[in-house]
């Protein structure tokens, strides 16, 4: 009962591009292919992320002038994402670094995207980009699907990697939501706990480990931080007209929760629990034990 979507990874593309078994925007057996994958860089924390500029702490292994690592040239990227964006496949990126963030958004250009076209392209963590670029994202209708948990697990490191001003930066979903741009929040999980409450309580609180409030500007109301998870999601892989709402003509698909979240203080989001999940109408969950499920 659980709906799936699938980003097959570019370095397979030779198996999956024009082969018949991949029918990309479809669900079949609750199973979707949503568009295809480039993995560009590591992890900011890991100092693999892609950097425009330099790790303060230099490399993994001591390395001075750090700026991380990608795992494919913008040539080679840029020819890979316009055969699918010509095969009508959604493109989707993981970056996290400003370096990262810069090939992606060439290689969409590249790929003859506009917003006005509606094509949707992901960049997924979307961790370290600044204002410029996201007058990019803008531009061309780029979507980020955000990471706030970072902050919390992470953005003590980040300081001390990145400096304040940058760190602070991260998942920057309020300035984005201000610019017009739609974007969602997720937990990367198994990286973090897979826990859409947790997810709610960091892009509205943005606490480090050591207590620092990362960002202030950038923290969401929960309504807001609501919608990353639900209609942001649904809207990136062009399920709006299915699902992210409760409403007349969409999915049945809800949860009932134990607390309002839209009247709990922020700071206790995180400790909400489910007491009942329906799945298109039908109940596939329920917390209470006197509840008979068919």
């Amino acid at each position: 009962f659980i709906d799936v979507i699938s980003l097959p990874a570019f370095t397979e593309m030779d198996d999956w591009l024009n082969n018949d078994k991949y029918v990309f925007g479809e669900y079949n057996n609750h199973l979707k292919f949503g568009g295809g994958k480039f993995t560009l860089d590591g992890s900011p924390q890991g100092k693999t992320a892609d950097m425009e500029e330099e790790y303060l702490t230099g490399g993994p292994n001591g390395e001075k002038h750090w700026h991380g690592n990608t795992s494919i040239t913008r040539e080679e990227l840029s020819k890979l994402a316009k055969i699918m964006v010509d095969n009508n496949i959604q493109i989707n990126f993981h970056a996290n670094g400003s370096g990262a963030i810069n090939d992606a958004i060439y290689a969409i250009e590249y790929a003859g995207i506009t917003a006005d076209k509606d094509k949707r392209p992901v960049i997924i963590h979307s961790q370290f980009q600044d204002k410029e670029q996201l007058k990019k994202y803008v531009e061309l209708g780029i979507t980020p699907s955000y990471f706030t948990n970072h902050t919390f697990f992470w953005g003590d490191v980040h300081i001390k990697n990145m400096g304040l001003e940058k760190a602070s930066f991260i998942s920057p979903i309020k300035t984005s939501r201000e610019m017009g741009i739609i974007s969602s929040n997720h937990t990367d999980f198994n990286v973090t706990p897979l826990d859409p409450f947790f997810v709610i309580w960091t892009s509205t609180n943005r606490i480090t480990r050591s207590g620092k409030i990362l960002g202030i500007n950038e923290r969401i109301d929960t309504y807001t931080a609501l919608k990353e998870i639900t209609t942001g999601p649904a809207w990136q892989f062009f399920e709006e007209d299915r699902k992210g709402k409760i409403k007349e003509g969409l999915l049945a698909d809800f949860v009932i929760l134990e607390s309002n979240p839209l009247k709990q203080d922020v700071k206790y989001l995180r400790e909400n629990k489910v007491i009942e999940t329906i799945k298109e109408g039908q109940t596939v969950y329920a917390s209470y034990k006197d509840l008979q499920i068919d």
